[in-house]
């Protein structure tokens, strides 16, 4: 089915954002990607993992910029842009899963291939994409961020962090054992949401501080 397809391409989209940092030398050097409009994507998902394979697509693009981030770079002008993108990309997939548990009952909303539903381990894995190629990248960025706008960019990085948690939020309560099948996948993710102090992913995950 077109949904694990498009699931193994994430997979290795985010293997390759995860390959250590591009060293680039200044913020000019680095070419924005367009904003991805609300509009882009007609939104026609009928369940969860279409939702999530989606939104992995579209976030894989637009953070790809701050793969090239170093201490030489790390400029608000160059940062800023890509966060917004990818924030914008989190709050409509917040808004389309609502909108989809609202609209699907029991156990469809997490998906079918070939006429069977998917399991909870197969829906973990996706979200794991998703956590695991933000939060990784946001480590990374977190690591040679310095000079002047370090402070207000580890502002953001926390806000695109937090959206990712707000979404874990909407997303987890819909099947049972989500969490559980989940937590194994994303170990370095939650250390990175524990620096920042992300407490909206964290609590979502029943975790603390």
């Amino acid at each position: 089915m077109r949904s694990f397809s498009v699931l193994a391409t994430v997979a290795c989209a985010a293997l390759s954002y995860a390959a250590p940092l591009v060293n680039v030398a200044t913020s000019a050097d680095i070419t924005p990607v367009a904003n991805v409009d609300a509009e882009v994507h007609v939104r026609t998902s009928t369940n969860l993992v279409e939702v999530i394979t989606q939104v992995n697509l579209d976030v894989s693009i637009a953070i790809a910029p701050l793969t090239f981030i170093t201490s030489a770079n790390s400029t608000l002008a160059a940062v800023q842009p890509v966060v917004d993108n990818v924030k914008a990309i989190l709050v409509r997939a917040i808004g389309d899963v609502k909108t989809l548990a609202s609209g699907v009952a029991g156990g469809g909303i997490l998906g079918t291939v070939t006429g069977g539903l998917l399991s909870v381990t197969e829906v973990a894995g996706s979200l794991a994409d998703l956590v695991n190629l933000v939060l990784g990248t946001v480590g990374a960025v977190l690591n040679v961020v310095s000079g002047a706008d370090k402070t207000v960019i580890e502002t953001l990085l926390k806000e695109v962090a937090g959206l990712v948690g707000d979404l874990l939020q909407v997303v987890l309560p819909l099947a049972g054992g989500l969490v559980t099948a989940l937590l194994p996948l994303i170990g370095s993710s939650i250390t990175v949401a524990r620096t920042l102090g992300v407490t909206s992913l964290l609590a979502g995950l029943g975790l603390g501080l």
